[in-house]
């Protein structure tokens, strides 16, 4: 039996120790090398999602102060019915409730502060609050800048 193990090993080539521990290390590179890119490549596809999600949010944000402020509503010639300074900014602007299927003019507050902009609707003639919200609450990092036209 001795000698048919001699015979099988002296006619077969195997491969050596050093051999398959050089094909073991090569594969171990290739795996975490591979490895490493799937996940760098997760990681900026998840930065992009959060980002193009604020950027949604932002978009939103201010095209509803856009639409907000073209429906303004100017009670003389000489205003334009939009007062403001640094912390705020009201005007009366035509609001359309398209869920109860009609539109009325509204007192509109916009409220700068801490990096948070609040939007609240009142009535101009009860002067009830209808509804307060954070504009840009899904964006962690806004600026606001004042300009001013008479400086």
């Amino acid at each position: 039996m001795l000698s048919v193990f001699r015979y099988k090993k002296l006619n077969e080539q195997a491969l050596t120790l050093i051999e398959v521990m050089v094909a073991v290390t090569i594969f171990s590179i290739i795996s975490v090398a591979l490895f490493m890119l799937l996940r760098s490549g997760i990681s900026v596809r998840d930065r992009l999602v959060q980002d193009s999600g604020e950027h949604q949010a932002a978009y939103l944000g201010l095209d509803r102060i856009a639409r907000i402020l073209e429906n303004n509503v100017a009670f003389s010639i000489d205003n334009a019915g939009i007062l403001g300074d640094k912390e705020s900014l009201e005007a009366y602007s035509v609001i359309f409730d398209y869920a109860q299927g009609y539109s009325k003019i509204l007192h509109v507050s916009f409220s700068f502060s801490d990096g948070d902009l609040s939007v609240t609707y009142t009535d101009p003639i009860t002067t009830d609050t209808i509804k307060r919200f954070d504009l840009f609450e899904d964006i962690e990092d806004i600026n606001f800048y004042y300009f001013s036209s008479s400086e």
